[in-house]
């Protein structure tokens, strides 16, 4: 028996003896699975083929049967055929960049009598204490705004301050989120970006998460404890504009102190696109040639590397074991080493699919920074 036809065999041993489990976080529910069906692992297929159940009894299904209620089967071209998986990747699309939330610092003379009201489609915050008025909301009340359009923009704001409490300096910018929105023609690929967003280790950043399969991946400084410097969301499902996935958002928000707030003759279209530049590339060198994927996807790409003798079968299998299992029965030091060791080989896994997606999360970013859409 060779190196190929040994990985096969424990594999298929280690999925009809051993339960799938939801991952850590979940409600504990138990999959059953069922019989893998053996095939011979060559340079044109796979060796498993495995069948994820909803809880209840595994059913076995013999030749030529249908399936029965719970059984979800692996994608076509997945499994024994020769064929691999059609896996779509388009190059990332950025269909708007510039600023979705900005605000503005005043010195007012005359007291408005109300602590917090509405100015326009802004919202003003007024200190009496300190003699100063606060304006934040949406330069652009569809979509971002350019950089090039500031300045406008804070002519018609200042316009609005005259007019409800008189004469006023502008001290600069207390907040300015530099944001640029890809689309994804499938939603899937999208949801993939967020997982591998969830899973990295970036440099001097911590990930913190909303929902599952992620909805909101903020970025942390290492020893925050709870201010964002920068979040990658699913815009679409935020603002009801687009299907799971199709929107995702990519922000930085810079917060800036009194006496280092930025004046307006820096407000421009550069000056924003370097703000979410310098969030962001470090992101991009610390991704590039990255590839978030499912796991029928992950265990061809094994497989490759198997055959073209990149990783040793010991590995193979240890990996390709890790991923079938899902991590369940592994202490967390163990499952962040397997992790770890496929991020070394290029891979994240996309947990939330069992038909192929993937999708380069490197070129997500370069596509972000480089975009016309900044109109420099």
């Amino acid at each position: 028996m060779d190196c190929a036809d040994q990985i096969a065999s424990r594999l298929i041993a280690a999925v009809n003896t051993r339960p799938m489990h939801e991952a850590e976080g979940r409600r504990a529910r138990s999959y059953s699975v069922v019989r893998a069906e053996r095939h011979y692992l060559t340079r044109e297929g796979l060796c498993v083929k495995v069948w994820r159940m909803s809880t209840g009894e595994a059913v076995e299904r013999g030749p030529g049967e249908s399936s029965s209620a719970g059984l979800r089967p692996l994608p076509e071209g997945v499994g024994s055929s020769n064929t691999r998986p059609r896996v779509k990747f388009d190059t990332p699309h950025v269909f708007e960049a510039g600023v979705d939330t900005w605000r503005m610092a005043f010195a007012v003379s005359m007291d408005h009598g109300s602590d917090i009201f509405d100015l326009g489609r802004y919202k003003a915050q007024w200190r009496p204490s300190l003699g100063r008025l606060f304006v934040e909301g949406h330069p652009s009340a569809d979509g971002l705004a350019s950089g090039d359009l500031l300045l406008e923009e804070l002519g018609e704001v200042e316009e609005l301050v005259e007019e409800n409490c008189g004469s006023h300096e502008f001290l600069g910018l207390g907040r300015l989120d530099s944001t640029a929105t890809v689309k994804f023609e499938d939603g899937r690929q999208g949801v993939a970006v967020l997982q591998g967003m969830a899973a990295l280790d970036f440099p001097r950043l911590k990930p913190v998460v909303w929902a599952k399969p992620p909805e909101t991946v903020g970025l942390m400084a290492l020893n925050s404890k709870g201010r964002l410097l920068g979040r990658c969301y699913d815009s679409g499902i935020l603002r009801g504009t687009h299907g799971r996935g199709e929107a995702i958002r990519f922000e930085d928000q810079s917060r800036f102190k009194s006496g280092a707030r930025p004046s307006q003759e820096v407000l421009t279209a550069r000056y924003v696109q370097e703000r979410f530049e310098r969030r962001f590339q470090p992101l991009a060198k610390a991704t590039k040639g990255l590839t978030v994927a499912s796991l029928p996807v992950l265990t061809r790409k094994l497989q490759e590397q198997l055959i073209e003798g990149e990783i040793s079968p010991a590995k193979a299998e240890r990996l390709a074991g890790y991923l079938v299992m899902g991590g369940g029965g592994m202490s967390r030091s163990s499952n962040l080493r397997r992790r770890a060791e496929l991020r070394e080989l290029g891979l994240v896994e996309a947990d939330a699919f069992f038909e192929p997606v993937e999708v380069n999360l490197g070129e997500v970013f370069e596509a972000c920074l480089s975009s016309e859409r900044w109109g420099l």
